[in-house]
């Protein structure tokens, strides 16, 4: 069974993050905002942050666990699991937890939202020349340690494998990862 979580932010490195913001927001109506070395672009249901560094380079993703009892459930799971250090992202949620992957992915998991999501608040049809509704549902990690990396998401935090593709010898190249009912919420 899935964990029960939804992609909230991913947060990359730009050397450009203002020329980054200023592109979301432009293209996909986003809200840009300033916290200490950061700029968070937010429309309903997409959240990015961007901050100065090496281009193609995560920060970290957060992940929402969708209730009270998912969220307890998640902590009791990874209650072994060794949690980094989230002190110096201001930005993130109270009471949220991280964890690195094998590549060294910073992978956070904060509790549920008071608020839900603008998908189920009712939120009124977009005029035909707005941008279509849409959310931020996943993204996608480059490995050269593929195994390592689904056993980590799998066993340790409770994803559920959707997908595999295999080359003709039966490797594994690449799969994709699921948290709630969506078919993936991660692609390795």
């Amino acid at each position: 069974m899935e964990i029960q979580a939804v992609l909230r932010r991913i947060h990359l490195y730009s050397p450009q993050p203002q020329a980054m913001a200023d592109f979301y927001a432009q293209a996909y109506a986003m809200s840009i905002t300033p916290l200490n070395d950061s700029l968070i672009c937010r429309s309903a249901d997409r959240e990015l942050g961007l901050s100065r560094g090496v281009a193609h380079q995560l920060k970290y993703a957060l992940f929402a666990l969708t209730s009270e009892s998912a969220w307890q459930a998640f902590l009791s799971r990874t209650q072994r699991s060794q949690h980094e250090d989230l002190s110096a992202l201001a930005e993130l949620p109270e009471g949220s937890v991280g964890f690195k992957d094998p590549d060294g992915n910073l992978i956070v998991f904060c509790p549920p939202t008071d608020a839900p999501p603008a998908a189920h608040r009712g939120t009124p049809h977009a005029p035909e020349a707005a941008l279509p509704e849409a959310k931020l549902q996943h993204f996608a990690l480059r490995t050269q340690n593929i195994e390592a990396m689904v056993r980590f998401y799998t066993e340790q935090l409770g994803y559920v494998l959707s997908d595999r593709v295999q080359d003709e010898q039966g490797q594994l190249k690449a799969c994709f990862l699921r948290t709630d009912r969506l078919h993936h919420a991660m692609a390795l």
